[in-house]
């Protein structure tokens, strides 16, 4: 906020060199670019332009615009239509639109997701991976499916190694390559590694994230390193379910609560005919319920 008070113009992203070298660890900030496509010239032409965000761990979507003008565009005019989606990857705390650092509307998503009344429902679950005690991996091989519905889409959360230097005497510790080895309609197959997590504020724990459409007597399964574990969707809609995997104190599979799409999209438009300065910034602010965040890059409006 500093910078953009000073009045500079530059993107916000959000990136790490992740001391254990893997591209892309969830949870070290993700770079988000509106291009339309993912060839590398087009990245580059939206890094270069400003068309980013940036995000902690989650793949949330910002689709924010001013009188057509997406994120990082500077644009002139005194009467500024505001349009703002949101998607998040979890329940959405909240949304703010931030004009010149101050906020000028806030989205409240709900305290508790309401279980939907239609059928079948659309909601998004994450499958969470780890919580083992040893020193040494613990290889996870295995398969989420389910029985009825769709699996829209599957997101990986995979992290690199807790690894921040190396010390005199450590024994060398490497990154294990985390895979989604296939995917379709019906199941996922995974190849996943974890440890145990060193401290209370740095999770090791893999996971994905599956976009499903299902009724809620759907069920959704875990088979993995010979233990089979299933649970239905409307089971999840009420809470999430943990289960360890060879009793007490080992490593154990997390299945979410299934967060439903009204708790995980915000719609919002608004109108603002105050030209607050000479050239006013606004930016999109977005906070998850599991403290997951995301901003986009600000819209420069210039007086006219």
């Amino acid at each position: 906020m500093y910078g953009l008070e000073q009045g500079y113009k530059f993107g916000i992203i959000g990136s790490t060199d992740q001391h254990a070298g893997y591209p892309g660890s969830y949870g070290d900030g993700r770079v988000m670019a509106l291009a339309p496509s993912l060839k590398r010239d087009d990245i580059w032409h939206a890094l270069q332009n400003r068309n980013v965000g940036c995000a902690t761990g989650d793949k949330i979507k910002i689709d924010f615009r001013i009188n057509d003008a997406v994120m990082g565009e500077v644009i002139r005019g005194n009467s500024r239509s505001i349009y703002l989606n949101v998607e998040g990857e979890n329940s959405v705390d909240y949304v703010d639109i931030i004009k010149n650092g101050k906020c000028i509307a806030r989205m409240n998503g709900p305290l508790i997701p309401a279980v939907p009344q239609e059928d079948p429902v659309r909601c998004k679950i994450k499958m969470e991976f780890g919580w083992n005690r040893e020193e040494e991996y613990v290889h996870w091989n295995g398969r989420l499916s389910i029985d009825k519905g769709i699996i829209n889409r599957i997101t990986p959360c995979f992290r690199g190694a807790a690894y921040t230097s190396p010390q005199p005497g450590e024994k060398a510790f490497k990154t294990r390559v985390n895979r989604v080895l296939s995917s379709s309609e019906k199941e996922t197959i995974l190849d996943v590694y974890s440890t145990k997590n060193p401290n209370t504020m740095t999770p090791t724990v893999q996971g994905v994230i599956l976009d499903v459409t299902m009724p809620k007597a759907g069920n959704l399964t875990s088979d993995f390193n010979g233990k089979k574990i299933t649970h239905s969707i409307g089971e999840l809609l009420q809470g999430s379910k943990s289960h360890f995997m060879i009793g007490w104190l080992s490593e154990a599979i997390l299945f979410g609560r299934a967060i439903p799409e009204n708790a995980f999209q915000v719609e919002h438009y608004m109108e603002d005919t105050v030209a607050e300065r000479e050239i006013d910034y606004y930016y999109v602010r977005v906070r998850q319920k599991n403290q997951q965040w995301a901003w986009s890059s600000p819209i420069w409006v210039e007086k006219r």
